[in-house]
């Protein structure tokens, strides 16, 4: 049964121009701000592209948005639309005494990772260890368990989208 669903756009030439005009002034800058959102293992993804693109000089191409950015656009997009397709009523709530909420980028950078199949396929893969985190309450842990999250992500030009599809049984 389908229990949520989530779609994010990202405008490319967005995230090329905060990039790179970062990047000039600081190089770690990609780094900082890309762990706010990215899984280690994404991190670790993104700088390989990252370095094969600075080994060939592709990334001073200014005609061309290098593909560690793009990357980066489609690992926010993702997580975006994962978000997006959390149920609401049980969304982030640690204590609804309290009203306290897990922190988005927790849930960005520890819970949920992109990467793709054998066949290339992309698939959102599940953190379990970050799950008995104290800041992730009972329900949201056992919404995030129970759902099985359907990915699809396109670009083209300036515009990359995903779509993510939350599945129960």
């Amino acid at each position: 049964m389908i229990a949520g669903i989530g779609t994010d756009i990202v405008y490319i030439p967005r995230f090329y121009k905060i990039f790179i005009t970062k990047y000039q002034s600081n190089p770690r800058f990609v780094n900082k701000i890309c762990s706010k959102f990215m899984h280690k293992v994404e991190l670790a993804k993104m700088q390989k592209l990252q370095e094969a693109e600075i080994e060939q000089k592709t990334i001073s191409n200014t005609t061309k948005v290098p593909l560690h950015i793009i990357y980066a656009a489609g690992v926010w997009s993702v997580k975006e639309a994962i978000y997006k397709s959390l149920d609401l009523d049980e969304k982030a709530e640690v204590d609804k005494d309290k009203g306290q909420k897990v922190p988005t980028l927790f849930l960005f950078s520890s819970i949920f990772y992109k990467s793709n199949n054998t066949s290339g396929k992309p698939i959102i893969n599940l953190d379990a260890n970050h799950l008995e985190a104290a800041c992730v309450s009972p329900g949201l842990r056992s919404q995030i368990l129970r759902s099985k999250f359907h990915l699809s992500i396109s670009h083209d030009k300036d515009y990359l989208v995903s779509h993510v599809v939350r599945e129960v049984a």
